[in-house]
């Protein structure tokens, strides 16, 4: 899940080189919705030069009719090539390997040489971006935050393998959200309940109308007193799913206490259905914001990243910190560059023990850095001049995820 800053800006940009939509490859896609450059997009081995991909999208403030949306492609020499794609709020690119996914306002789409395709989702109802991945299994899978309707709330996922299209609905808000095997898991975030209740959901993408309530808890005994805020993604090991959350004491009128928030690691054992909770930190700005407001280098990494047993994340200081499950703990491996901790934009692609980000500073500047999860030392740095030249000049599509291409 993405967590963002929103602009509302109008912009117009004419991409070069952008062929006819290859309706061949994509039957079941509305004219509309397919990339222009789809011709190019599917031939075979198209990603094979490139190291990371980018997707750029205008935001649900700017008008219905602006359509500027791009794919950003990323050479190891920094040179860009951007591709014209429908619009989708909160867009989250996956990969695997050189296979590239990415969803718009109605379709999914799978950039794999001359295996690409798109599914047609067919909502009348306009879904922003919550959650995607590819299982292990293969199933490349989007949660999709439809919203309140008539009939009450709707979160949809879709998962597909090339040739079966999956759909379940989760009638709750999405919060934090993780994967083990083919059984995704969802929890509400805490907003749909006035009594403080939080929900675990259940459901197995490959399955039809599989979803199931796991259980019912309380991060804060009492709602009144205090309020509660997940901040990463389910990160799940074995028969446990671990996240961290704030919770904020709430004073005597109603006034939200945040510098006396305190963050906490919580577990829930699939097997028994039982929620603990730990005590992560008492600083109150760790995570997310600083006594100055957002932080984006500390909001690109919240969802957090599972490897070797610890979580990983990056704090307000933009130091990458890794979380002890066991032990509750959390340590420092080091700070990102200074050009990453200034940027207006960052985004971030988890991979094995490896951590990526894309900084843009919104003055023509843009880097893709990455860094080792084994002692926070860097590991590479490409200048993306020509990326960071195009979004100074192009406010209008916000850059909402990256991801890393190879293998």
């Amino acid at each position: 899940m993405i967590r963002s800053i929103a602009l509302g800006l109008t912009v117009l940009l004419l991409v070069a080189g952008c062929g006819q939509a290859d309706k061949g490859n994509t039957p079941k896609a509305p004219k509309a919705a397919t990339p222009s450059g789809w011709s190019e997009l599917t031939k075979p081995g198209f990603t094979d030069d490139y190291v990371a991909a980018a997707f750029f999208s205008r935001d649900s403030t700017a008008a219905m009719a602006t359509d500027d949306a791009y794919l950003a492609f990323i050479k190891s020499s920094g040179a860009v090539k951007m591709e014209k794609v429908a619009p989708i709020q909160n867009g989250i690119l996956r990969s695997r390997g050189q296979a590239l996914g990415f969803d718009s306002e109605k379709d999914t789409f799978l950039i794999d040489g001359s295996k690409s395709n798109a599914i047609r989702r067919g909502e009348k109802n306009v879904p922003t971006g919550h959650w995607a991945s590819f299982t292990n299994s293969g199933w490349d899978v989007s949660v999709l935050n439809v919203g309140r309707l008539s009939d009450g709330y709707l979160t949809e996922v879709f998962a597909h393998n090339g040739s079966r299209l999956v759909r379940n609905e989760i009638r709750d808000v999405p919060g934090a959200t993780g994967i083990s095997g083919d059984n995704l898991y969802l929890m509400s975030s805490g907003s749909s309940n006035t009594d403080g209740t939080i929900s675990l959901y259940q459901t197995d993408v490959t399955k039809q109308d599989s979803t199931k309530q796991v259980l019912e808890f309380r991060a804060v005994p009492d709602p009144t007193k205090g309020a509660y805020s997940s901040i990463s993604g389910l990160q799940i090991v074995d028969s446990a799913a671990w996240f961290t959350y704030y919770v904020t004491p709430i004073a005597a009128d109603g006034a939200y206490l945040t510098k006396k928030r305190t963050l906490h690691l919580g577990r829930i054992d699939l097997s028994t259905k039982k929620f603990t909770e730990r005590l992560l930190s008492q600083q109150p700005y760790l995570l997310v914001d600083g006594p100055k407001g957002v932080v984006p280098v500390s909001v690109a990494g919240l969802d957090g990243h599972l490897y070797d047993g610890q979580m990983y994340t990056i704090n307000t200081a933009g130091q990458i910190m890794a979380i002890d499950l066991e032990r509750a703990t959390t340590a420092n491996l080091g700070k990102v560059s200074e050009f990453t901790r200034n940027s207006f934009r960052v985004m971030a692609s988890w991979r094995d023990d490896q951590l990526t980000l894309l900084s843009i500073d919104g003055r023509g500047g843009a880097k893709l850095e990455t860094y080792s999860l084994k002692d926070g030392s860097s590991v590479s740095t490409i200048d993306v001049p020509e990326l960071g030249s195009w979004y100074a000049n192009n406010f209008s599509t916000l850059p909402w995820s990256v991801t890393t291409l190879g293998n």
